[in-house]
């Protein structure tokens, strides 16, 4: 990991000391809201799906216009008050705590305050890494992201843990909030001009969102890509949304050891983010997605056969497999979408991909507390997974298998239309 970074600029470096302060904060929260939930406001396990979902709800209503807007303007800019935007909204929870009147209302509007924030980063964020590092060095920029978020997922949920079990839940989000502060005094020191957005006279909102909504539909490996990261990531969060809930409620764990499940799949996804770029190497970007997602959900499996007893720990090393599997997916697919959309459209390639993704999410997260409530928590973790393996198969005999390595750059001609930077013939390389 230190030489694949130290390999690249110094803006990507601050970028990706940026991207694990504040992901050390978000690491903690991600059991910290759940818990709150949980043990002060004594929610139910609808209650939490309905609360992850929140977080995901306004992708539905404002997804696309941000993607659009993002494209018009400089991504810096964009990163930089998106942070500051996360820190104030997280530190309403423990000054509301410490007075005495939070509710699970609030922490919805949390949920959704911080939803809106993080889709002006996502839609940006990804575009900005690929501004920062060029031509064949993009996967090796998205693998050190991968590294430096699964990083934070060894260190934040376990220290996390300790921290609630200690402490108490509120304090973690003062963690999150001083961390999205320090991100962006960070993302502010990064020198590379970033070039001006182009800016076409009759433009219109809706005929942007259109363009890109165009651009993803008719591009055949990108609509493979954005079709199966979704499916995926419906079956994913029923998993992850339950998965606090079956720990501390089935079987009667503690914070800590909630803290630690989330360490060990952080230290086992830092372990497959190291291998990423081999990986892609030796098996093709394509089919290296198409098996992570299948073993991911393979792994996954095994999660509802834990017992307060030795399988604990199985099911916290195969959580920990099935989430380090999830990285290796995330960077091959991102790096050959990146590759197939031209600077443009990408704010809004990437809005139109977070809006079908993170709306599938919302759903999914939503059916895991209707189905938990009705059925059984384990169920519910069966059903997530057994998705997962069902989407991977079917990913198995889809186009995005054959893409094996990355296609050439793509721009827009004059006539607005979408080819390679070298040869507007060239394919996207396949194998057999």
């Amino acid at each position: 990991m230190r030489e694949s970074i130290l390999a690249l600029n110094a803006d990507f470096r601050r970028m990706w000391m940026a991207f694990v302060i504040s992901g050390l904060g978000s690491a903690v929260t991600m059991i910290a809201l759940p818990l709150i939930a949980l043990f002060i406001l004594d929610a139910t396990a609808f209650e939490i799906g309905l609360l992850t979902s929140m977080g995901t709800l306004p992708l539905i209503v404002i997804g696309l216009p941000a993607g659009a807007w993002i494209d018009r303007v400089r991504k810096r800019t964009v990163l930089i008050v998106t942070d500051l935007v996360r820190a104030v909204v997280l530190l309403s929870v423990p000054i509301a705590t410490w007075l005495g009147v939070l509710t699970i209302g609030q922490l919805y509007v949390v949920a959704v305050l911080t939803g809106v924030a993080s889709i002006f980063f996502g839609a940006a964020n990804v575009g900005y890494v690929s501004l920062l590092v060029k031509g064949d060095d993009l996967t090796k920029g998205y693998a050190a992201m991968e590294t430096g978020g699964a990083l934070t997922n060894v260190v934040g949920p376990a220290a996390g843990g300790f921290l609630i079990q200690w402490l108490a839940a509120p304090i973690a989000l003062v963690v999150d909030a001083a961390s999205f502060l320090a991100s962006a005094v960070l993302k502010g020191r990064i020198r590379a001009v970033e070039p001006e957005p182009k800016r076409s006279p009759d433009r219109r909102l809706s005929k942007e969102i259109a363009e890109g909504l165009r651009f993803v539909v008719n591009e055949p490996t990108l609509r493979v890509i954005v079709t199966s990261t979704a499916a995926l990531a419906l079956f994913n969060v029923m998993v992850n949304a339950m998965l606090v809930v079956w720990l501390t409620q089935n079987l009667r764990q503690t914070e800590v050891i909630v803290g630690v499940t989330y360490a060990v799949a952080g230290g086992l996804a830092v372990v497959a983010s190291l291998f990423t770029t081999r990986l892609t190497a030796r098996f093709g970007h394509g089919p290296t997605a198409c098996l992570a997602a299948l073993f991911s959900g393979l792994a996954a499996l095994a999660i509802p056969f834990a017992e307060a007893d030795w399988r604990l720990w199985m099911a916290m090393v195969a959580n920990g497999v099935a989430m380090a599997l999830g990285v290796v997916y995330r960077v091959a697919q991102v790096s050959v979408r990146q590759r197939l959309c031209p600077p443009e459209l990408n704010g809004r390639m990437n809005a139109t991909i977070q809006v079908t993704v993170w709306s599938a999410v919302t759903v999914g997260a939503l059916v895991a507390g209707v189905l938990a409530e009705l059925l059984t928590v384990p169920t519910t973790l069966w059903i997530g997974a057994g998705g997962q393996v069902l989407v991977a198969v079917i990913m198995l005999s889809s186009r995005l298998r054959r893409v094996r390595e990355l296609p050439s750059a793509a721009v827009l001609n004059d006539d607005g239309a979408t080819e390679t930077a070298s040869d507007a013939d060239v394919p996207i390389k396949t194998g057999r």
